[in-house]
């Protein structure tokens, strides 16, 4: 194994071995990230993929490797497209915490403190934490049209008569499809 120099943030070809190509580079301190980056395709925990770190407002990582497909055809490069899903779930919580932080929402309380509408069909002893841990057990809402989801007033209205696939709190499932709408509704 070997490695070309690297040159700040130059969108050159880092030769890392015969199954890794990065491209990119780092600022000075930052190689570690490269390193650790390099090692998830070694290792075989990614294929390809990209990353781009700032840091008091300075780009100190940019870089991309690996290949865009499983038979390792196509290289993944600094121009390779990726689908990303669950990208804003971390503003909510951000937004939610701020909430918590001002006094306006409180981890512990229930929903219905502040929705009470939401307290139905089994959903009457949900806590925020649950919302957000996501552990309030509405994982899914049942629809007739992807319409509705682009609706905010009818999901919520869905969400407040949906009946919880488990006890709210007593177990923990990824809220992938609701959990924008839940805690949504908490910050409004």
């Amino acid at each position: 194994m070997w490695l070309t120099v690297i040159c700040w943030l130059s969108c050159i070809s880092l030769t890392i071995s015969a199954d890794v190509n990065l491209y990119g580079g780092t600022a000075n301190g930052w190689e570690f990230v490269r390193d650790l980056f390099r090692e998830n395709f070694v290792q075989g925990r990614d294929t390809g993929g990209s990353i781009a770190i700032y840091h008091q407002g300075r780009l100190v990582v940019d870089l991309a490797g690996g290949w865009f497909d499983a038979s390792k055809t196509k290289v993944y490069d600094n121009e390779t497209l990726q689908l990303v899903f669950s990208t804003s779930k971390g503003l909510v919580a951000i937004a939610a915490a701020l909430c918590v932080q001002r006094g306006l929402l409180d981890y512990s309380a229930p929903v219905t403190r502040y929705w009470p509408e939401y307290g139905q069909r089994g959903k009457e002893n949900t806590t925020v934490a649950d919302i957000l841990s996501h552990r309030a057990g509405v994982p899914n809402v049942l629809i007739s049209s992807f319409d509705q989801y682009l609706n905010w007033t009818t999901m919520i209205d869905l969400l407040e008569q949906e009946r919880p696939v488990w006890i709210p709190g007593h177990a923990q499932g990824y809220h992938a499809l609701t959990y924008g709408w839940l805690a949504g509704e908490l910050i409004r």
